[in-house]
């Protein structure tokens, strides 16, 4: 699964217990809101638009 490439980035259980989806998700718009618009959409079709099919 391409979300898996994303598991050295975002906290896991062992460096930040008690972080739930809805703080992932937050620090995923944060980054995202820091990103060149290209950037942006990049992201967006790797791992959620091309995660449909």
């Amino acid at each position: 699964m391409a979300l898996d490439e994303l598991a050295d980035v975002l906290p896991d259980e062992r460096y930040a217990p008690g972080r739930n989806d809805e703080e992932i998700g937050k620090s995923i718009s944060i980054f995202l809101y820091k990103q060149k618009e290209e950037i942006r959409r990049v992201f967006l079709l790797k791992y959620f638009i091309l995660n449909l099919t």
